[in-house]
């Protein structure tokens, strides 16, 4: 897998910063690369899958802070067929009627203090197993050898959003003290508005390459005109 030391220097040859007395240091590029990977985070999550230990009488677990979205839930897991449950909002008094149900809790402050939280509608007896298939965020960056763990087909979307937040920085710290001699700030914006369109683009061509297709029959009703 790709490194950050790795996409640093690749970040830096596309930015134009790769020579003996670069502008940026590796800090400030790392910073960009994480706002990057937390913009992509919606568009293409992680995706995780999850082995807890069920307790006796406990409904309710707690999950890592970087969930977005529940994609399967097994109770008791390993189960032939698999014993998939139903989502199902737990504030339903119909959730606890059932022991084929579960829903997941998504905090907008997600921390460790408040995490995302997993609630069963059975009550476990202890011992069985939770199988449970997320979305989550992507990992952060800050150690030199950390991995990427965004696929790689989607680098070049990582690449670009971090030179566009790049040009940001310029743009704003020229407008800030600008110079009244040689007047950057249009070619800085002009630059900015580029590098936007440049990765706007390139992500709308992802994503399409991420939709699916498929063809459905049409089935008409014998009391309709043939036209």
């Amino acid at each position: 897998m790709t490194t950050l030391a790795e996409l640093l220097d690749q970040l830096r040859n596309l930015i134009g910063d790769a020579g003996a007395a670069p502008h940026f240091n590796d800090l400030q590029l790392t910073d960009y690369l994480n706002r990057a990977l937390q913009e992509l985070n919606p568009y293409f999550p992680r995706r995780l899958s999850y082995t807890l230990s069920a307790v006796a009488g406990e409904h309710e677990y707690a999950l890592e802070t970087g969930c977005r979205a529940a994609l399967a839930c097994e109770f008791p897991a390993g189960r032939t067929p698999p014993a998939f449950l139903r989502r199902m909002d737990c504030t339903d008094p119909d959730f606890w009627r059932r022991d084929d149900r579960y829903d997941l809790i998504l905090p907008h402050d997600a921390s460790s203090l408040n995490p995302p939280r997993l609630i069963l509608s059975a009550t476990p007896t202890g011992g069985e197993g939770i199988a449970l298939q997320v979305e989550a965020d992507h990992n952060s960056l800050s150690a030199l050898s950390d991995e990427v763990t965004l696929p790689g087909r989607y680098h070049h979307l990582l690449l670009l959003c971090a030179r566009l937040q790049v040009w940001r920085e310029l743009s704003t710290t020229e407008g800030m003290d600008p110079n009244p001699i040689q007047l950057w700030s249009a070619t800085l914006e002009l630059n900015v508005e580029r590098a936007e369109r440049q990765y706007r683009s390139a992500l709308k061509a992802a994503l399409a390459a991420e939709s699916r297709s498929a063809a459905a029959a049409w089935r008409m009703s014998p009391c309709d005109r043939v036209y």
